[in-house]
């Protein structure tokens, strides 16, 4: 489980550093030795656990310092832990405050991280990729279903104009903090060598908000189209229009292994949908439904079938991956 261990060793002999895998790192508060910490803990484990590394391994996501008595072997992991937090004195405790070392890959990993706040933050979600996308700056959507959601696509108005051509849905456009695409190549990035549910949601001119969810969602590579692949829908009350598709009249449409389409770039199995009805998206002779349509305009037809029938009933739509 843990890839590598060492040591620092001061030269009073006490560890002073402790890496664990290559997520985090344990530094030494002195101040805090031989101290008795209040009781804000994440895992009290009064057992004895033999060392100082078992007791950082312990050291799960909701812990952020451990304290450890190198006379009793008992290990405390704590939520947080500082001066202000000393209740007493007892011999034998040293206390090592938790740090990243890998750069967070996606929203959830800020989430472990302690940010509770939806907003807009920086993401390394590639090392070997293309030098544009190993940082990218992202909405993370924090309260939504638990949080740790990075938003792929986000409509309110027709401030930004979702006919675009294909470099433009690679690279992604629009603005972090209402309307946009983060782009195809990001999208493949972070969903290329992880589990990742999508959560897809359409909010109406009434203000009621539908969803749906869906396992294992991913997008290839830009050689491979970025086609869409897709698992059962899991839950939600908007309705599934991207795998189960068939209708009465209607052949089927399901988006699974469609690649992408833009006006510029026709990928469909017939005609160019994209030139068509305006918006790239995953058509699959044309849609069945379709978040990228001309927005408030009647020849958005059909956004998603047969929930939502027009695209003027809209008010705002929203997609959105988590890691599982």
């Amino acid at each position: 489980m843990t890839k590598f261990l060492y040591l620092l060793i001061s030269f009073k002999c006490i560890l002073s550093t402790i890496a664990i895998g290559q997520s985090y790192i344990f530094t030494l508060q002195s101040q805090l030795s031989n101290s008795v910490l209040k009781n804000n803990l994440a895992r009290n484990l009064q057992s004895p656990v033999q060392t100082l590394l078992r007791c950082a391994a312990m050291c799960d996501r909701s812990c952020h310092c451990f304290g450890f008595n190198t006379h009793t072997n008992i290990c405390r992991a704590f939520k947080t832990c500082d001066q202000d937090e000393v209740i007493g004195n007892e011999d034998g405790w040293s206390y090592f405050l938790r740090k990243n070392l890998v750069k967070p890959a996606n929203c959830l990993n800020l989430l472990e991280r302690g940010h509770t706040t939806s907003g807009i933050f920086t993401i390394y979600p590639c090392d070997e990729c293309d030098e544009q996308f190993r940082s990218v700056e992202v909405f993370c959507d924090m309260e939504t279903s638990g949080g740790g959601w990075t938003v792929l696509q986000r409509r309110t108005s027709a401030s930004v104009d979702f006919r675009q051509p294909w470099n433009e849905y690679r690279n992604g456009f629009g603005n972090l903090e209402d309307n946009h695409w983060i782009g195809n190549e990001i999208i493949h990035q972070l969903t290329r060598n992880r589990n990742v549910t999508l959560y897809v949601a359409i909010t109406l001119v009434n203000r009621t908000t539908l969803y749906q969810v869906y396992r294992r969602f991913s997008v290839a590579d830009e050689s491979d189209k970025f086609r869409l692949f897709l698992q059962e829908p899991a839950d939600g009350n908007l309705g599934d229009s991207m795998i189960h598709t068939d209708v009465t009249g209607i052949a089927n449409r399901s988006l699974v292994g469609m690649p992408f389409t833009t006006y510029d770039q026709d990928n469909a199995p017939s005609g160019n949908c994209g030139l068509e009805y305006g918006g790239g998206w995953w058509f699959n002779e044309c849609y069945m439904c379709f978040l990228n349509g001309p927005w408030d305009d009647w020849g958005w037809g059909w956004p998603w079938y047969p929930t939502v029938t027009e695209g003027v009933d809209i008010r705002g739509t929203l997609m959105m991956i988590r890691a599982i």
